[in-house]
């Protein structure tokens, strides 16, 4: 009974060791799609909290350029 129990739990781990890279490439695109996610918040945040302080025009022409590179890199 234990052998036949180990023995499964080989085969798992076989079958899952063989499809490793493409368990890496899913958690790869994964990450991407979530920081796409949270970058509208972050730049929420620092509209909120750096240009409406400052009312620095140049400060909000610079977060949104880097928003919009930060889109194209992931895109």
């Amino acid at each position: 009974m234990f052998n036949k129990l180990k023995l499964q739990k080989n085969e798992i781990i076989e079958v899952i060791s063989g499809y490793k890279s493409v368990f890496i490439t899913i958690g790869f695109f994964s990450a991407i799609i979530n920081v796409m996610l949270l970058i509208p918040a972050l730049y929420m945040l620092q509209v909120y909290d750096r240009v409406l302080a400052s009312q620095n025009q140049t400060t909000l022409l610079m977060l949104t350029l880097m928003i919009v590179v930060a889109y194209f890199v992931n895109h």
